[in-house]
């Protein structure tokens, strides 16, 4: 394990040597980024009637900046907007009833992503990036609906709830694989996937059937500009 350990610390370093060698490589980018992610809530798998349907859009600006050949720091500002629009039953054994619950979720943020980059290649350069994105949620909207139906099949007046939660300070983990391609000396073009995960509990439904977490799929598309 130790020797497996010291082993890709001299790669590390042996990178960071070449990477010093290559000072011309050393720069800012400044660039615009945009993409979808799919995922979100998840649940347990008691409840087998759970349906989601759940978007997600990233929109901001994206700061560059390489050390040299083959490591680069990237951050930026992005806005982050979150709906998702959820269906679960709750059967009752007792009366044979079934409450049918309906939840409309809406959570827009503002985030800043503090990521490490190691890349490979010269004008198609593949790369792996790791990080934390801290962010702001601004705002964060629930509307919950429910309807009770008696053994018969006759629906109970619904029941609404409306919850705006207060804005809040939260962190999410960021990995991601992508591919960047220079076209000249000042332009650059990037696309990529990944994961974005959650790092604490969030219970938006208050519901036993929701995990504690959500681990999201983000696809992006970028445009450098190399200062």
């Amino acid at each position: 394990m130790f020797k497996i350990r010291s082993f890709f610390v001299l790669i590390i370093v042996a990178l960071l040597f070449c990477s010093n060698l290559n000072a011309q490589e050393r720069g800012i980018a400044v660039g615009v980024e945009g993409g979808v992610i799919w995922g979100g809530l998840q649940v347990m798998p008691q409840n087998d009637s759970f349906r989601a349907s759940i978007s997600q859009q990233n929109l901001g600006v994206s700061v560059l900046y390489s050390f040299g050949q083959y490591f680069a720091f990237r951050s930026g500002v992005f806005f982050l907007n979150e709906k998702g629009n959820y269906m679960w039953d709750i059967v009752n054994d007792e009366n044979n009833s079934i409450k049918r619950n309906y939840a409309a979720y809406e959570e827009k943020s503002i985030n800043l992503p503090l990521i490490f980059r190691i890349s490979f290649g010269k004008r198609l350069r593949f790369f792996l990036e790791d990080g934390i994105v801290p962010g702001y949620a601004y705002r964060s909207v629930l509307e919950t609906e429910s309807v009770v139906y008696d053994s018969n099949g006759m629906e109970s007046s619904p029941e609404n709830f409306l919850r705006l939660d207060s804005p809040c300070f939260r962190t999410l983990i960021s990995l991601r694989l992508g591919i960047n391609f220079a076209i000249g000396h000042r332009i650059m073009l990037e696309a990529g996937a990944g994961a974005l995960m959650t790092t604490k509990r969030a219970d938006t439904m208050r519901e036993p059937d929701f995990k504690s977490g959500k681990t999201s799929l983000p696809l992006y598309m970028s445009i450098y500009y190399r200062l």
